[in-house]
């Protein structure tokens, strides 16, 4: 069962984000960023990265990712 967002959560989800971008924190950032937060394993998804300069691998990317998300297993209190 999905748990969403309340008020409460969504205005928190949009502080984090704000901080953020305040911070200037970026995708690229994101690996270490995650291993920094120590909540478990981290594992690079090449499908996460940027195609700014690579438009090519846009549409390979986006499948890869369609193909990841249905895999993961949901999370649960």
């Amino acid at each position: 069962m999905q748990r969403n967002l309340n008020e409460t959560g969504r205005a928190q989800a949009r502080s984090i984000g704000n901080w953020l971008r305040h911070k200037g924190v970026k995708w690229c950032r994101c690996l270490e960023t995650a291993k920094l937060i120590q909540l478990g394993a981290v594992k690079a998804l090449p499908a996460l990265n940027s195609f700014y300069e690579r438009i090519e691998d846009r549409e390979p990317n986006i499948n890869a990712l369609k193909e990841f998300i249905p895999t993961q297993s949901t999370i649960k209190d």
